[in-house]
């Protein structure tokens, strides 16, 4: 710590009080609240500060998971080679964070080390090891930890009486950058574009369909088609402050079937959600999506995407499961 002081000029006191309270208990300032403070101030030893907590075997596992966390919102490629070298910890949830964070920002080269922790865990940690390993294969487009559908497959339909139209349309340049700005701290390692971001309206209830700007444009149908991608995410508002926050990550994982395409939406837990299939047209795509969980919002999407954009020929919606279908058609 007196290291790190003594990097630290005069007028940047209160940058230095910042990196006391990270680095021991203030009655004052909350340690993580103070991690926040410090990420917004960009002090260049941010890092460091945080690599100091992380590598404190000592220090309480509550503060080493946000420090982690709050190492996964700095650039990705200074940050990815101190997570890895922590993969070994004995902590589980430091370990879960440390995994849940590199599915989130990290590269192909951390493949193998999140892959490993997966293999050798178990419960809650091998889940999030594997979802974080999907994350990173498709993200690099890699055929590798693939997903595969529950079996046997029980999707949930909407109950007859109570199905709803939802409505769609596209999103304006502003309510996009607006999403985006909201999503900071949710980093997915992608590029999202403006193109085919749709609104999707529930009653009260609002998402945004963002899609990756590596499949929303130039030859991602292509893409699609041939390997595993990460499509992009759903983003609910929060209407108490007209914020958004990440609700479902969506992937695509091509089938030994040519030309058919399964669609899944995760939570950012990794929990199954949604799930559906594509097939390829001539010049695109078309698409059903069916309800896996019973405590989400219970869909029923069909609909086609190509040149011409995104088009929905059916978003019904209940907030109630009906009946589960057993085995589902998908």
């Amino acid at each position: 710590m007196t290291v790190i002081l003594q990097q630290l000029s005069p007028d940047q006191f209160d940058t230095a009080a910042l990196v006391e309270a990270v680095l021991s208990e203030s009655p004052d300032l909350p340690r993580g609240y103070a991690m926040s403070l410090l990420l917004g101030a960009q002090y260049p030893g941010t890092r460091g500060v945080l690599q100091q907590v992380i590598e404190n075997e000592d220090e309480p596992s509550s503060v080493r998971t946000l420090a982690v966390r709050h190492l996964g919102l700095l650039e990705p490629c200074s940050v990815q080679s101190i997570l890895l070298r922590r993969t070994s910890t004995r902590d589980e949830r430091v370990l879960r964070e440390i995994v849940r964070v590199l599915g989130w920002i990290g590269d192909v080269r951390a493949l193998p080390a999140v892959q490993e922790v997966a293999d050798r865990s178990r419960g809650r940690l091998a889940e999030a090891a594997a979802f974080a390993a999907m994350l990173i294969a498709y993200r690099s487009g890699r055929l590798d930890c693939s997903f595969t559908p529950p079996d046997p497959l029980e999707t949930v339909a909407p109950p007859g009486g109570c199905r709803l139209r939802a409505a769609h349309n596209p999103v304006s340049l502003a309510d996009f950058t607006s999403c985006l700005m909201s999503l900071g701290d949710e980093p997915l390692g992608i590029e999202y574009s403006p193109r085919l971001a749709t609104a999707i309206h529930f009653e009260d209830i609002r998402w945004t369909l963002l899609f990756n700007r590596e499949v929303a444009e130039g030859d991602g149908l292509e893409r699609i088609r041939s390997s595993n991608q990460l499509l992009g995410a759903v983003a609910e508002r929060d209407p108490k402050d007209d914020t958004d926050y990440l609700l479902l990550v969506i992937l695509s994982t091509p089938t030994d079937q040519k030309g058919e395409i399964l669609v899944h939406a995760h939570d950012p837990n990794g929990e199954l959600i949604y799930l559906g299939r594509a097939v390829a047209t001539r010049d695109g795509l078309a698409f059903a999506v069916r309800t896996i969980s019973r405590t989400a919002l219970i869909l029923e999407i069909e609909g086609t995407c190509g040149p011409d954009g995104l088009r929905f020929d059916e978003f019904s919606y209940a907030r109630e499961p009906g009946e589960k279908r057993v085995p589902a058609t998908l």
